[in-house]
């Protein structure tokens, strides 16, 4: 039953799949719902967020190193399951507040999201690696449009505190509530039927070095970039927050959780499209990443312009252009991520070098509240971080270096992109086999069980 072909892919994989949409691994989901809460003092929120980044560090190194002796199937379930890892001690929160809970919860959360791209992207699709462009992005309309759904929507329960708004009667929000409760039981019945995928268990993640040189030059100036806007990283969960707080909504919840159901909608539609332009495109599909990946504005940046603005502009055209730097900024982060695994030269680079990098990110990322306190301090100094978010035009100051770096050392990768002929070589470039990828099939699943990864 595994290897029957469902919509032109095997069982197996659609399993995979799914597990990575419902696995509630969006971090800001969870960690929003507790830093939104008004008892949390500056210090402690800032603490809460550089506990979720450490974990998150450690979680997704400590992934890839039971990768190299964990089977995988085991591995895939141990991955689903961990993400449920965290309910229990969330809704003893609920009951109990209890002051050190939350850093649980936390440090839970973040060991479990580190498990996504290591696990759940890194072991899907045994039969064949990603060989084109073109096949990226037809592998991601089947996940990530309806993961950007489900995540962009649920933070509409998260302002809600995961309870149906009170006096709601509108079909949309008892929609949520129910994903919100069937969500965890579709998780555990997924990661039980990775148990049984058919994986050659003996299969491990071998051993490979990182270092510059082993990879693009492209793709280590797209991690440095990461880096770089690591520093304000911060600044993310506390838009979430102004979101809310805008005076528009100030009066109306229920407005602002319709704001992101909405939004999860365009922002998956949008997403959808590009994905099935991408994977139709052929050789001008690689042309289409690169430009949405490096070209685009960052999303905080447009974030940060919308809420200087949002004092002149009706309710209505501040809600259009927010989904619009929704929008835009969903699509940069599916481009970019699509461009570094057509960068890395096999699975195996994908888990270890993504391994590597999502350990430097996010251990950058716990420093980012820190820096941005001291930096919020020097210009406000009679100020809080979150009021100089929601009340000033601070975000836009805070946010400009970091963003600004970021962007200015990805978008010179372009240069190694022409060099290396990523773009231009889709139609002409002769295709070569990855060897690692040689012995490491997965034992006949889907549609050509032990493939080699084909590159350009």
């Amino acid at each position: 039953m595994m290897r029957h072909q469902l919509f032109g892919t095997a069982v197996s994989n659609w399993i995979v799949v799914l597990l990575y949409i419902f696995a509630p691994s969006a971090a800001f989901v969870s960690i929003s719902t507790l830093i939104d809460d008004i008892r949390w003092s500056e210090t402690e929120t800032v603490n809460l967020y550089a506990t979720h980044s450490i974990a998150s560090a450690l979680g997704a190194y400590l992934w890839m190193l039971l990768a190299r002796c964990v089977r995988p199937t085991r591995l895939l379930a141990a991955a689903g399951l961990s993400q449920l890892a965290v309910f229990a001690p969330l809704y003893w929160y609920t009951w109990t507040s209890s002051t050190w809970l939350p850093y649980v919860v936390s440090a839970l959360q973040g060991a479990a999201s580190g498990a996504v791209e290591p696990v759940i992207v890194g072991f899907n699709f045994m039969d064949r690696w990603a060989s084109t462009t073109a096949l990226s992005a037809s592998r991601m309309a089947m996940a990530d449009p309806a993961r950007i759904f489900l995540n962009t929507g649920m933070l509409g329960i998260a302002l809600s505190h995961g309870k149906l708004p009170l006096g709601a009667t509108y079909t949309a929000a008892w929609i949520w509530w129910l994903v919100a409760r069937i969500g965890p039981a579709l998780v555990l019945v997924l990661s039980f039927l990775c148990l049984f995928l058919p994986i050659r268990p003996e299969l491990r993640l071998p051993r490979l070095e990182t270092r510059w040189g082993k990879a693009s030059a492209a793709y280590w100036k797209l991690v440095l970039g990461d880096c770089l806007g690591a520093g304000g990283s911060f600044l993310d969960v506390l838009i979430i927050s102004w979101t809310v707080r805008h005076s528009h909504w100030s009066l109306s919840l229920r407005r602002a959780e319709h704001f992101f159901f909405v939004t999860a909608s365009v922002v998956a539609s949008a997403a959808l499209l590009a994905c099935l332009v991408g994977s139709v495109r052929q050789g001008g599909a690689s042309i289409m990443v690169v430009s949405t990946a490096l070209l685009l504005a960052p999303y905080t940046l447009m974030i940060a312009g919308v809420s200087m603005a949002g004092s002149m502009l009706p309710s209505g055209q501040l809600e259009v252009m927010m989904m619009g730097s929704v929008v835009l900024g969903a699509l940069k982060d599916m481009a970019t991520s699509l461009l570094k695994m057509r960068l890395l030269p096999s699975r195996w680079a994908f888990i270890t070098y993504q391994s590597h990098a999502k350990l430097l990110t996010h251990a950058l990322s716990a420093l980012s509240p820190y820096v941005l306190l001291a930096a919020s301090h020097a210009l406000y100094p009679d100020m809080e971080l979150r009021a100089i978010v929601w009340e000033t035009d601070g975000l836009l100051r805070l946010c400009f270096p970091f963003v600004i770096a970021k962007f200015i050392v990805q978008l010179h990768s372009i240069t190694d992109l022409m060099d290396e002929q990523f773009v231009l070589s889709i139609p002409s470039r002769p295709r070569r086999r990855a060897p690692a990828e040689d012995s490491s099939g997965a034992g006949g699943a889907g549609d050509g069980g032990g493939a080699a990864a084909v590159l350009l």
